[in-house]
């Protein structure tokens, strides 16, 4: 685990945080991810006040924690994450639940060229299964270009389940997320180091090889086609 967190440290970043403490937290503890449309092979759509809604399919799985996360500042900006799993793939029998999405305007524009863009009212973005239940889907896409479309929804919307050891573990996780903390501060800075380190000896390294070596490059080139023909 040291050499994970190290290694993590090492590698050029902006901001390194170890999440040690969100292992131990998934222990006993279950939640819900967002179903891929692809993996259903469908996405009903349906229509509440002049507002589209898909439905969204969760699949309850086992928590996992995260070793940790980094903050990448390059040509794509991103924030990765480490985790020591992933989570199974959706299977049929699979414990689920339903939320409904609404429908953006770029979204609908795409899936029904003829449908009215309506915003929906506040609070009512995200719509649980009792105000659909019963009700017909306007439609039903199952073409995967149609699938592509949809993006998918977050698992913020459904609350975690906790067992009993759950809760039984959290003093652990509390002593753990203090020890993160410093962790923390030392992996950032060791970035932080390995690339003020690597910036001031690799630039008057590569300086250095260019002056000592300077036809180095041009007797590796090939020949042209037309000087080795002529040779020839």
């Amino acid at each position: 685990m040291l050499c994970v967190l190290c290694a993590m440290g090492l590698t050029s970043c902006l901001w390194t945080q170890v999440n040690t403490h969100t292992l131990v937290d998934a222990v006993g503890k279950k939640e819900y991810i967002d179903c891929d449309f692809e993996d259903l092979k469908k996405a009903p759509i349906y229509r509440k006040d002049g507002v589209y809604y898909v439905q969204h399919t969760f699949y309850k799985v086992p928590a996992r924690g995260e070793v940790g996360s980094r903050l990448i500042f390059d040509k794509h900006p991103r924030v990765e994450h480490l985790y020591l799993s992933s989570y199974p793939k959706y299977q049929e029998g699979m414990e689920t639940v339903h939320l409904y999405r609404a429908l953006g305007p770029y979204e609908l524009q795409r899936l029904l060229p003829k449908a009215r863009y309506k915003e929906e009212k506040k609070d009512e973005w995200v719509l649980s299964h009792k105000y659909f239940e019963g009700k017909q889907p306007v439609t039903v896409f199952t073409a995967q270009d149609n699938l592509r479309e949809l993006h998918q929804l977050s698992n913020s919307y459904i609350p975690e389940e906790r067992s009993t050891l759950n809760y039984m573990v959290m003093p652990l996780t509390g002593a753990l997320y203090a020890v993160d903390i410093p962790l923390t501060v030392a992996c950032t800075t060791a970035g932080w180091l390995t690339n003020i380190t690597l910036f001031v000896t690799g630039i008057p390294t590569a300086y250095l090889i260019e002056a000592v070596y300077p036809d180095q490059q041009k007797d590796d080139e090939p020949e042209d086609s037309d000087k080795v023909d002529k040779k020839n």
